[in-house]
């Protein structure tokens, strides 16, 4: 009996250590809001920081606007917790409705400045051994272009050429037909900063509101980026 008792104790102890800590943060880029959540299950433990790829994403990998709920972010987050590493993800400055005002114009530096601040605000943290910077998909161009600022970077399917060429192969290989057009608009758009016409078949990806933010992320190319 008594060693029966102590097995259920033990037991009891474990599992009490290992529950995992939530906290709500909210860290602020001027006038953006980048609320998020912070977990762990104790201090002194590595904490890995969530960039986020390409949509409207916020801090779990959902998308309300597209009806989106993959909750991809929070099985990530769950699975890592239970290794014993912290984890902070943060609703994507697109995602957040608060933020729209602010949205006009964004560029892919909007991005990197935000994980800027969310870095600086786990800096005056004491309470994590390493910072690890996570950017999967586009975000991890962001995340390479601070990657000085953590203790460690891990790109997770992130993309070695520029979106340009990028885009280029994957027209080449599914839409063929179209590829001489999508040559000509980044084209132009490399040398103008703009396109007088877009192909209604097209404007998905070379709609105005988005040609400001297509400019600059063609300005980078990871495979350099990362040397």
């Amino acid at each position: 009996m008594k060693i029966r008792t102590l097995i259920i104790l033990l037991f009891v102890n474990c599992q009490l250590f290992s529950q995992v800590k939530s906290e709500e943060i909210c860290i602020e880029n001027d006038s953006v809001k980048l609320p998020g959540t912070l977990t762990y299950t104790n201090t002194n433990a590595p904490l890995i920081i969530w960039v986020h790829g390409s949509g409207n994403v916020d801090r779990n990998g959902n998308q309300a606007g597209l009806n989106v709920r993959a909750n991809y972010i929070k099985q990530f987050r769950d699975s890592i917790n239970k290794k014993g590493i912290a984890f902070f993800s943060y609703d994507k400055r697109t995602s957040n409705a608060e933020n729209f005002p602010y949205l006009k114009d964004i560029v892919l530096e909007d991005f990197v400045e935000d994980a800027k601040k969310v870095i600086a605000h786990f800096r005056k943290d004491k309470r994590f051994s390493q910072l690890v910077l996570l950017g999967h998909s586009q975000g991890s161009l962001v995340a390479m272009l601070v990657a000085d600022d953590v203790d460690k970077f891990i790109s997770l399917a992130g993309p070695a050429r520029s979106i340009d060429e990028v885009v280029i192969e994957q027209t080449r290989k599914k839409s063929p037909f179209a590829l001489d057009t999508v040559e000509a608009y980044f084209t132009e758009l490399k040398t103008t900063g703009t396109l007088k016409y877009v192909n209604p078949m097209l404007i998905s990806l070379f709609k105005r509101d988005n040609l400001p933010f297509l400019i600059s992320w063609m300005r980078y190319k990871p495979i350099e980026e990362i040397k």
